[in-house]
This record gives C-alpha cells, structure tokens and sequence, in this order.
C-alpha cells in the first residue's frame, strides 16, 4: 500500500525518489522518464473522464477553463476507484469555487451532470402499474424513491444549459440560468 501511495503522489505531484528508485525503466526509458509517462498521463485520463461526465460544464466553460480546472482538480484530487467513471463526485463543488463570479449556476450543472451519470450506471427498479399502485396505497402511504430515480432542487436554471444544443455558441444571458429549478430524473 506504501509503494500505491508513493506512485500516486508520484503521479500527481513531484516524483517521490524512493518510488523511482524502485521502478525499472523499460525499452529507452530511464525510471524517471517511465515515472514522468505516468506524471503527464495521469492529469489527461482524468480529465478525459471528468469530460466525458461533465460535457455541458465543459460547453459552457470552454476549453480553456475547463481543462485547467480538470489539472488542477487531478492534482488536488486523486481517484479512488478502479473505475474511470467513479472520479469526480466533488467536481460540481470544486467547479463553482473556481467560478462563482462568472458562472454561478456551474456548480448546479455539475450536480445534474453527475446525477444523470450516476442514473444512468443504477440498477432499474421494477414499478407499479397504475392499477397495482392504487390496490397498495394506503391513507399513511409513503412514496420512497428507489436509486433509479432522483428528485433534485437547483438554485439556477441548468436543464436547459444541459440540453443547450452543442452548436449552439451564441452568448449566455442571465435569464438562462437565474432562478431556481426541480428536477425528477428516473431511468425506466
């Protein structure tokens, strides 16, 4: 667990000499030059998965902003899965701190970017016909969602950020985004 450790911060930071010490270079590749594939590698397949997830902060935001805010997020932040599309659950959070002042709503979006992915990886879940719904319901009844649906309040407008058409470059205003905004996502 040690060496995991040493290579991460290897990774994402300055190359622990210990851990290149212990690593053995292959072909041309000295172990520094091996560590320093993993050092610029690293930020670019996290950033190529916070962009996959987080494709309309990425539209809005533009290239620029959103691949210096993914570097800075993968070197602050380190993956704790195996799995790609586990990275970035604080994105939203991390997105609206560096933004507030010129995108306030970021955050928002992150958030139902995050959620849809989340959705659309759940499990569905078996519902009630119509019929079935009203024979179980009784006066006391409590609706609980399962994890295949998501009941979500926005302090900005984002559904229509979200679905703005990737063509689409003309100038945000304000009332595309100011005021707030519930969502239901389910997968059926």
């Amino acid at each position: 667990e040690l060496l995991q450790k040493k290579f991460t911060s290897s990774a994402i930071g300055e190359a622990d000499g210990d851990f290149v010490a212990v690593v053995k270079g292959g072909g041309k590749l000295s172990a520094a030059d091996a560590v320093e594939v993993y050092r610029g590698g690293y930020p670019a397949r996290m950033t190529e998965a916070l962009g996959e997830t987080f494709e309309a902060c990425w539209r809005m935001l533009g290239d620029e902003d959103f691949i210096e805010a993914c570097k800075t997020y993968a070197r602050s932040v380190p993956s704790k899965s195996h799995n790609l599309s586990d990275y970035g659950s604080s994105f939203p959070e991390f997105l609206l701190n560096r933004f507030r002042s010129h995108a306030p709503f970021i955050g928002d979006l992150g958030y139902l970017e995050w959620s849809f992915k989340e959705l659309f990886h759940a499990a569905p879940h078996a519902g009630l016909t119509p019929k079935n719904l009203s024979v179980a319901v009784k006066s006391r009844s409590v609706l609980i969602f399962g994890s295949a649906v998501k009941l979500m309040s926005f302090n900005h407008k984002v559904h229509g950020l979200w679905k703005r058409d990737r063509s689409n470059a003309s100038p945000l205003n304000r009332s595309d985004w100011e005021g707030r905004e519930q969502a239901l996502l389910y997968k059926s």
